[in-house]
């Protein structure tokens, strides 16, 4: 049976410009990149879909190789929506084949909500791989995760997140020391204005974190207080 969402959440997701979108990577990591999902989204089939440009092929192999997605509603800014909360996604994705000409057609109004009249002429033949030369990505949601920013508190929608830890893993070739400086990566989530952190979850789906503080140690520990209160090296 296809998860049911509230009004609340469904304003989020019809409103936000930005998503972070989530990816597993081969070697178990996670991949998070910023996509405007358009709104677009099915209540009572209970998915959510993007558009996305054929121009980035390792992305769209990525997926297709193991389709576990999160697409997480961090920010408000430039989009619809006022709601607090921050929401995550959580499904499998159906990769589109090819270009559909006749569905990137219907998707007018909703692209043009968000990014205003496609451009016709010179300009318009100029942005055809942007405009026309894209493929959908349609996730049928298995989780959604809705935080509260204020008490913290976490609803789950759909399958309850698993409680036991993922398998251990073997120790990385080079080491299980740092790969970044740590102080440097504390100060980069102190700049910015939004910091996703990403994990996959015992489920093989990819868990994402806004965080918007961290303190590092001389031995490359980060520690990110929000949320979770993780530790992650």
């Amino acid at each position: 049976m296809p998860i049911t969402w509230s009004d609340e959440v469904d304003d989020i997701l019809a409103g936000d410009m930005t998503a972070g979108l989530a990816y597993p990577t081969p070697a178990k990591g996670v991949v998070i990149i910023p996509m405007s999902p358009l709104g677009i989204r099915n209540r009572a089939a209970g998915t959510v879909t993007l558009s996305s440009t054929i121009a980035f092929p390792k992305k769209i192999e990525r997926i297709r190789a193991n389709p576990s997605l999160a697409l997480a509603y961090h920010a408000r800014e430039h989009g619809f929506s006022s709601r607090p909360e921050y929401v995550l996604v959580q499904g499998r994705a159906t990769v589109g084949d090819r270009p559909d000409r006749a569905w990137l057609e219907s998707i007018t109004p909703d692209w043009e909500r968000f990014f205003g009249p496609r451009r016709s002429g010179v300009l318009g033949r100029l942005l055809d791989v942007y405009y026309w030369q894209r493929i959908a990505i349609t996730i049928d949601v298995h989780r959604i995760i809705v935080v509260d920013p204020t008490t913290q508190q976490s609803t789950v929608l759909g399958a309850a997140i698993p409680t036991t830890p993922p398998p251990a893993q073997s120790p990385p070739k080079n080491g299980t020391g740092p790969r970044v400086d740590s102080a440097k990566v504390a100060a980069y989530i102190a700049r910015l204005p939004h910091t996703l952190l990403g994990w996959v979850g015992t489920d093989g789906f990819p868990m994402v974190v806004p965080v918007t503080s961290a303190t590092a140690n001389p031995a490359g520990l980060l520690r990110c207080p929000e949320l979770l209160g993780l530790e992650i090296h």
